[in-house]
């Protein structure tokens, strides 16, 4: 599925296509410290486990391969035994994330907590709220809340790096 990246959220910065399970509801308030901690946590393992580690021996190599099996394994495991909510296409930036699905949408207006489940092999939700800004179909356009410092850093490193693959397998595509 194709979405509108011309939406003007996603104009003011970089942003990327996944398909992911989510969940939402309707919130109050801001996420509490712990919640912001657990999510800064949940952001820097997703970002150890994409991460590419330099060349290396054949030996080290062969380990490395051997724990990715492993943690696939565990992850599909894991995956089993959850009851995750639908996967849904979503595009997601820094400051605003759309979705497209068949369940229910949020009115325009609602305060919503979304659970965003970013890794197949790590099964656990980042916590986002914000504010729903439109709806149109089957799509939903959340302008989300301000994250504190540490977490929004850890959340822009996570967007840039899964855009930067993006725009690589495009290029990719295209030659």
């Amino acid at each position: 599925m194709t979405m509108d990246t011309s939406d003007n959220h996603f104009a003011m910065g970089i942003s990327f296509s996944m398909s992911a399970p989510l969940a939402w509801h309707m919130a109050s308030g801001e996420l509490t410290s712990q919640q912001c901690e657990e999510n800064e946590k949940l952001l820097r393992v997703i970002l150890a486990l994409d991460e590419h580690p330099p060349e290396h021996s054949d030996e080290l190599g062969a380990l490395d391969f051997k724990v990715n099996i492993v943690l696939e394994l565990l992850g599909d495991l894991l995956l089993q035994q959850l009851d995750l909510p639908a996967a849904v296409n979503l595009r997601l930036g820094a400051t605003a994330l759309m979705w497209s699905g068949d369940g229910g949408l949020p009115a325009v207006g609602d305060h919503i907590e979304l659970s965003i489940y970013l890794h197949r092999t790590f099964p656990r939700p980042v916590l986002l709220r914000g504010r729903v800004n439109a709806v149109e179909a089957d799509t939903c356009h959340v302008h989300l809340d301000t994250l504190p410092d540490a977490m929004q850093d850890m959340f822009e490193k996570f967007i840039f790096a899964h855009h930067r693959r993006e725009v690589a397998h495009a290029r990719h595509s295209q030659s």
